[in-house]
């Protein structure tokens, strides 16, 4: 028997929808998606590439005969196939697909209700439960007058005959979809990414992860957001090779069904943000893994990590507790990217793993790249994203000069090439704030991402150091929040890793220091005066400034629906009173 094919999955197709059309034609009835630990009654739960072509197909030959209905789509799915193949049928239609969350609550329906308005949505598309759910929360009758569930999806007859009258799928530089950003420091946009950045940016995840005709890819993100939507649907229609998805609160409430997919599989692609590395280590019990069937790793051939600061001491940990099962150091593979630039922008080599560097604290407050030895103690690590894929490039520069800074100076990352969105929908101002940077100097005018991020180059190698707005300014001090809140991680046992935020709270001379800790386990054992304290002591040692409280609780801090913490929404949430302490006795000191 010959030994598989290697050859790198690079198709030339000019839109994902085109792309499926010729992996349904070559490769028919080999499967596309499972959907696992999914309802039992779930009506799909997979898809040959035939089948979800065919579907998509019909979707967009009824999109197309819809009457009374244009422009954006609006899809609100809970996880499963039905959403994957209700986006590409908006793809092939020519609609720009507007994914989002699902409301879940009052002041969730409010917001979905402002993207539907904000797009001039005329057609939602929803899956019952969605549907029902919005009948439950009072949404009134000219926001249901626009909902679809596409209930004929089980009618192959009907399935068949829309099929057959699919439009020629849309491409180029017209939008495919408009994907809301993650609101981790304000209020989220609608990005317009058009057919052409999709491509482009699969192009680029493919050769940076090395994905071949082997690959197979495990995901649990959510769908409605880049990473999951861009990483985890798209890279495997793009790749037509086989996805095996399940649904975020799946992996939240038990993580070890996330790894025994992996272990499941070969050549397994999946990963997530740190925290999720941290939730395994943190959550899955050595008598949990000792229960379960034997769980292999060991095919688990490239674990991204991206969209929130990536810990080292994390990824360590996560390697040092499941390395008896297969896990190799050389899978981690950080990388970075956002929503603005479709989704991936730099990353490193496969199999060399996570490579960081020691850098003085206090010199990279005034923008200087110091490397100091681990041990001593105003070292900070930071850990490497890669080098820029594909035809993007990547420049570090000063925000307010725009000057473009040499390697080893901090500054704002900005970045160019064929991912890069055309704007925001409807926003002209800050599309012209965010995507039309121009370097001091540059005569030709050329318009660059400013991301938002700061960060340094070293040989080339980018290393993210922050987000400019989420800084910490005291005393004159720029911190930043994630190194404060790696500050007190380890302060007590029941303190969950990961599950901080730090910020500061205006007063009336000046700003004070705050610091919320997710607590877990045996609260009763915490005693908040001395740990008070002991945290004080640890920050000024540290960083030379006052904690002004430490809020313990039980609550979780808020993050976006990748696993970012809001910083702003957690300040406000914390000064409504939002967070419930597990103690009257630490009480706030500032005014």
């Amino acid at each position: 028997m010959s030994a598989p094919s290697t050859r790198r999955a690079v198709p030339a197709a000019e839109s994902i929808v085109r792309t499926l059309r010729e992996h349904a034609e070559r490769r028919g009835e080999h499967e596309a998606f499972e959907f696992l630990h999914g309802p039992a009654a779930a009506a799909l739960r997979r898809l040959s590439f035939a089948q979800l072509d065919r579907l998509a197909a019909a979707v967009a030959g009824w999109l197309v005969h819809d009457r009374g209905a244009s422009g954006p789509v609006v899809l609100a799915y809970e996880p499963g196939l039905e959403f994957v193949i209700a986006f590409l049928g908006c793809l092939a239609a020519g609609r720009p697909a507007v994914p989002v969350r699902p409301p879940r609550q009052a002041a969730e329906l409010a917001a979905f209700v402002r993207v539907v308005h904000k797009v001039g949505a005329e057609r939602l598309l929803l899956d019952a439960v969605v549907h029902e759910r919005l009948v439950q929360l009072g949404a009134g009758p000219e926001l249901l007058a626009r909902v679809r569930t596409l209930d004929w999806l089980g009618d192959m007859a009907a399935v068949d005959d829309l099929a057959r009258a699919r439009p020629d799928a849309a491409g180029g530089a017209s939008v495919a979809f408009v994907q809301f950003t993650s609101g981790s420091t304000g209020d989220p946009k609608g990005v317009m990414v058009s057919h052409a950045n999709i491509v482009a940016n699969q192009r680029v995840i493919a050769a940076a992860f090395g994905h071949d005709e082997r690959t197979t890819v495990v995901g649990w993100l959510p769908h409605y957001h880049d990473m999951g939507l861009i990483g985890n649907v798209l890279q495997p229609v793009f790749l037509g090779r086989p996805c095996r998805l399940m649904a975020p609160t799946t992996f939240l409430q038990r993580p070890l069904r996330w790894l025994q997919a992996i272990g499941e599989a070969t050549h397994v692609t999946s990963g997530g943000p740190n925290f999720a590395f941290q939730h395994c280590v943190q959550t899955i019990a050595d008598r949990e893994l000792e229960r379960a069937p034997r769980l292999d790793l060991s095919g688990w051939r490239l674990a991204f990590v991206g969209a929130e600061p990536v810990r080292t001491a994390t990824m360590a940990a996560f390697v040092a507790k499941f390395a008896p099962y297969g896990m190799r150091a050389g899978a981690l593979y950080p990388c970075y990217g956002l929503a603005e630039a479709t989704l991936m922008l730099t990353g490193g080599d496969a199999g060399v793993g996570v490579r960081s560097a020691t850098i003085d604290r206090d010199a990279l407050e005034d923008g200087r790249v110091h490397e100091l030895g681990a041990a001593e103690s105003a070292a900070t690590a930071v850990v490497a994203c890669g080098r820029a894929r594909g035809e993007h490039r990547i420049r570090i520069v000063e925000p307010h000069s725009q000057g473009m800074l040499p390697e080893l100076q901090v500054g704002e990352v900005w970045a160019s090439g064929p991912s890069i969105a055309a704007g925001y929908f409807d926003d002209a101002a800050a599309t012209a704030q965010r995507f039309g940077g121009v370097l001091a100097g540059d005569a030709s005018g050329e318009r660059w991402l400013r991301t938002g991020d700061l960060g340094f180059l070293r040989d080339g190698e980018l290393f993210v150091t922050g987000r400019l707005d989420a800084r910490i300014v005291l005393n004159g001090r720029k911190l930043y929040p994630h190194e404060l809140e790696d500050c007190i991680a380890d302060l007590h046992p029941s303190f969950r890793r990961g599950g901080a935020a730090a910020f500061a709270v205006a007063t009336a001379t000046g700003a004070d220091l705050v610091l919320v800790q997710e607590v877990r386990g045996r609260t009763a054992e915490l005693a908040p005066e001395r740990v008070l304290a002991t945290a004080r002591a640890r920050v000024v040692e540290r960083f030379g400034v006052r904690l002004a409280d430490l809020v313990l609780t039980t609550d979780s801090i808020l993050r976006t629906s990748s696993g970012k913490v809001r910083h702003h929404a957690n300040r406000a949430h914390y000064l409504a009173g939002g967070f419930r302490r597990v103690t009257a006795a630490v009480e706030a000191t500032h005014d």
